[in-house]
């Protein structure tokens, strides 16, 4: 397995000494085994597994986002919590990790309407959190504390009631949080509402949003570009490049992501291999190397010793175990 370092981000001298030394000696993350299967093909393929908060389930996805499975790392068994159209597409655990939180679709009557459901990860019991609308310019998201959920529009942000129970905040967690709405990223207030636009990338689409751990930062992709970060700390200052990419998720202590990095001939995927980026932009290592497997969609344990992802080759989701 390889594992280059962007050199060009680091002073000459301290490349060298990562070259020579390693990834152990540095700390840097490493793939310390191989690969276990998590799914069978039953009901597959599968994809975009995410971590319970946890650590102790992985909830996943159905090819088109197809409906929502929850897996159970100790016991081994998946369970199906909802069959519903699109369900899978930027779906979220819930802080307390009891719930999974949805956008929805529905066709009927030849109208199309979309809304926002919340499945009980265990029971599948489903409450409609938003009721059907035409259309959504933004996914929903949990606001911090977990109790609310919220829905950019229009230049504000909605918040909607859910019956879960409240959830402490992290410390040190602002009450300032970043959306994307209409592929453009904006600062939403949870107390107040409001919503401001950050000039970041004008007139380019921004996807995947992922926020860190502690809510102070976030990572992003610029569609055609590379994978950026912003810091709510110091929304002036110019996003910092992590490389190209997609899909980023958070290491645990939010020094790290990971992603994927694919090749395409235009038609279908013919490459695709799981890195981790320093979040200052200085290091990346390269996780997997495979020639005929395709492994995206990765997401980091709560206790950092795994990454979950899915490989497009056969449709199972996969376990590596890592370290630094």
């Amino acid at each position: 397995m390889r594992l280059p370092i962007r050199a060009a981000a680091l002073p000459a001298a301290f490349s060298l000494l990562l070259l020579a030394t390693g990834a152990r000696a540095q700390g840097l993350p490493r793939a310390t085994g191989a690969p276990e299967r998590v799914t069978g093909t039953d009901d597959g393929p599968y994809s975009h597994p995410r971590f319970s908060p946890d650590g102790s389930r992985l909830a996943f996805t159905s090819e088109g986002f197809a409906g929502l499975w929850v897996h159970d790392l100790d016991s081994g068994r998946s369970r199906r919590v909802t069959d519903a159209a699109s369900a899978g597409f930027g779906f979220a655990w819930s802080p307390d990790g009891s719930a999974l939180l949805a956008r929805t679709v529905r066709q009927a009557d030849g109208r199309r309407t979309q809304s926002v459901r919340l499945y009980d990860a265990t029971t599948a019991a489903e409450t409609e959190v938003v009721a059907p609308r035409s259309t959504f310019a933004a996914l929903p998201v949990f606001v911090p504390g977990g109790t609310e959920v919220a829905l950019p529009t229009d230049q504000t942000v909605a918040s909607f009631r859910t019956p879960l129970p409240p959830t402490a905040a992290k410390a040190g967690r602002p009450d300032r949080f970043l959306v994307l709405d209409d592929a453009r990223l904006m600062l939403a207030d949870a107390t107040t509402g409001a919503m401001r636009r950050l000039d970041v990338f004008e007139g380019q689409a921004l996807i995947n949003l992922a926020a860190s751990p502690d809510g102070r930062a976030a990572a992003f992709e610029v569609v055609g570009g590379n994978v950026h970060i912003v810091s709510l700390d110091d929304l002036e200052a110019t996003p910092v490049d992590v490389g190209p990419g997609n899909r980023p998720q958070w290491s645990p202590d939010g020094s790290w992501l990971v992603l994927m990095r694919t090749e395409d001939d235009g038609e279908r995927f013919t490459a695709s291999d799981l890195w981790a980026v320093r979040a200052d932009g200085s290091a990346e290592v390269r996780l997997t190397d495979t020639a005929d497997r395709l492994e995206m969609n990765p997401s980091w344990s709560p206790d950092g010793t795994r990454i979950a992802y899915d490989d497009l080759v056969d449709g199972v989701i996969y376990l590596l175990p890592v370290a630094r």
